[in-house]
């Protein structure tokens, strides 16, 4: 389920390689926030995305037209997916922090 939403949104991205800025950009953003709602999830982990991504991208392509320069454009692609979602969770992140700093200024401890 999770990679399949996931690969949905990198068919976007491909689909709007001329328009990457709006609709593409925050649905990247959205999927980054919503890691925070993961528990034991690290943001260190969206690093690992771009490396597990060419591995399998050579291994499922290789003798199918996937040259180098292929591979160089999935590799941008993969980290514009990455820097976004990275982003969001630091939006998200920021957030809640704020929002836990209202609560406590507010008197409300439950968080």
């Amino acid at each position: 389920m999770h990679s399949r939403r996931f690969m949905q949104a990198v068919g976007a991205c491909v689909e709007n390689l001329e328009n990457l800025d709006a609709d593409v950009t925050t649905l990247f953003l959205d999927l980054g926030k919503k890691h925070i709602k993961f528990d034991g999830f690290n943001v260190d982990y969206f690093s690992a995305y771009v490396s597990s991504m060419q591995f399998v991208w050579d291994l499922e392509l290789t003798g199918h037209h996937y040259s180098k320069q292929s591979r160089d454009l999935w590799t941008l692609i993969f980290e514009f997916v990455v820097t976004r979602m990275r982003e969001g969770y630091h939006i998200a992140m920021e957030d809640e922090r704020l929002r836990e700093q209202s609560n406590i200024a507010n008197g409300n401890t439950k968080v």
